[in-house]
């Protein structure tokens, strides 16, 4: 018997802001690998912060600076970077004052480290946000640690000296810009339809998903008739796992669809947002319990004004 969709999940509406998908998380797979050496990207041994700061934006609305890094061990990897400063503390008894100068620092605001040659869908083996480089700090893109001199690594920021800061590949690394955007390709079938009928095509797209607050990650849905395959990339592993299900016919078609990883199956049952179709909520079967799980479109909106719909450009 079909699961009862909790009527406490209309209250989604209300939650505040969510980091959606961006252009930046589908640099992965295939296209990811074909950036370094390719057409639409240069390398470089080392680029300073005002070269960072004069990249062009490629990706849509990313405003940071984005680098993709082959790694010492081969690895593809992309980087969301941008400087700073850290404020010195004042000594205690020291005059405010005399307060030492910031140090310059660069901000990896997110980056992630895929197996090299992993296919459409390759492991992701690292990754993190909000991690600080201060002068001389090395960082290990395929650990996603700080190390030690002598310790490996794959960049380095450089502040000291007369020169200006900058980020510089070590180690047999390779930095590379884009020149322009990379051609994605096609996640989903096209965009919902109009008007506030759900059609069983309307559930075909890419969202991001988050489940009782212990599990989100990338789920790309495709529609044939009414039968549902796909993917769903966890964020706790880096793997992506196959998803398939079905829509459900019905005067409000609901979806069902099941994760399969490699010891458990996940199943799902939801129901699309009817103004915009930019979000779904529903149950997902967790440890013999439902639990709530939501799901935002790629570029989708939450705003109260707006519905949950396409974000504006």
């Amino acid at each position: 018997m079909p699961r009862p969709i909790p009527a406490a999940l209309a209250l989604l509406a209300a939650i505040a802001p969510i980091a959606l998908a961006d252009d930046f998380d589908r640099l992965e797979g295939r296209v990811l690998e074909e950036i370094p050496g390719g057409p639409i990207a240069t390398a470089h041994p080392q680029l300073t912060v005002a070269e960072l700061a004069g990249l062009p934006n490629v990706l849509g609305r990313i405003r940071s600076a984005v680098l993709v890094v082959r790694t010492d061990q081969g690895n593809p990897a992309r980087v969301l970077i941008s400087p700073g400063f850290r404020p010195a503390p004042v000594p205690e008894g020291a005059d405010p004052e005399d307060r030492p100068k910031p140090a310059p620092i660069l901000i990896l605001e997110r980056f992630a480290t895929f197996e090299a040659a992993g296919g459409a869908a390759p492991d992701r083996i690292a990754a993190g946000r909000d991690v600080f480089l201060f002068d001389g700090f090395r960082f290990d893109l395929d650990s996603g640690q700080v190390v030690p001199e002598g310790q490996g690594g794959d960049l380095r920021f450089v502040a000291s000296g007369e020169g200006e800061p900058l980020l510089e590949a070590i180690g047999g690394a390779t930095l590379y810009t884009l020149d322009q955007a990379p051609e994605f390709p096609d996640a989903e079938p096209g965009s919902p339809s109009p008007g506030r009928v759900i059609l069983p095509g309307d559930y075909a797209g890419r969202f991001r998903l988050f489940a009782d607050g212990s599990l989100s990650g990338t789920l790309t849905l495709a529609v044939e008739g009414r039968t549902v395959s796909g993917s769903f990339r966890s964020d706790q592993t880096g793997s992506a796992y196959e998803v398939r299900g079905e829509v459900v016919a019905g005067p409000d078609p609901i979806v069902r669809f099941s994760v399969q990883f490699p010891r458990a199956r996940q199943e799902y049952e939801g129901l699309l947002f009817s103004e915009g179709k930019g979000a779904m909520a529903g149950t997902v079967l967790l440890l013999d319990r439902d639990r709530p799980f939501f799901a935002i479109r790629d570029g989708g909106d939450l705003s109260s004004a707006g519905g949950a719909g396409p974000a504006a450009p």
